[in-house]
């Protein structure tokens, strides 16, 4: 069984490695753009880390996954999607020209 974590270089992906760590799990896979990072979160794990940098907003990697999925058909126990998407500026300018 493994768990899956994108966003898992920094922030709540970390976080969420970390307390996976402790549920006895066969692997995690580390997804997010920053290898170094994901390398260093992976060194302080007790469960075995598969290290995969990608942009999950990239079409060709988001391909890349999919057929890894389909090939390898791991025992998915655990999913935390933290890949982060954000906006700057005023919350107020955010849904300018939407309409209700």
């Amino acid at each position: 069984m493994i768990a899956i974590v994108t966003g898992a270089s920094s922030g709540m992906g970390a976080e969420f490695c970390h307390r996976l760590d402790e549920k006895g799990l066969d692997c995690i896979w580390l997804i997010a753009r920053r290898q170094d990072l994901l390398q260093e979160i992976a060194s302080t794990l007790n469960t075995p880390a598969r290290v995969i940098p990608m942009d999950l907003t990239n079409r060709e990697n988001l391909d890349f996954f999919a057929v890894l999925i389909a090939e390898e058909k791991p025992s998915i126990q655990y999913l935390v999607d933290c890949a982060g998407f954000g906006k700057f500026g005023l919350s107020w300018d955010q849904n300018k020209g939407t309409t209700r």
